[in-house]
């Protein structure tokens, strides 16, 4: 179940435009280094991208979780 800031989140952004399941690794290699509540988003919602790549609840670039403002992507101009 999604709480109050997710659902405000996809309100503003829409439903995830890719998704992928997260490996049972990358839980256990992540715990304890990320937030609780990001781990909890990735085992409810799995990977995702929102406005097609805009914003990600990670980047598998190089196996390193990244969050924010980042795209997800390739570069679109250089897609």
């Amino acid at each position: 179940m999604r709480d109050e800031d997710f659902e405000y989140f996809v309100s503003k952004f829409g439903e995830a435009t890719k998704r992928s399941t997260v490996p049972v690794a990358s839980f256990e290699k992540w715990r304890g280094r990320l937030p609780d509540q990001l781990l909890k988003y990735w085992q409810e919602e799995g990977w995702c991208e929102y406005v097609d790549g805009l914003f990600c609840t990670v980047g598998r670039t190089r196996g390193q979780a990244r969050y924010g403002h980042r795209r997800c992507g390739p570069h679109p101009q250089r897609a």
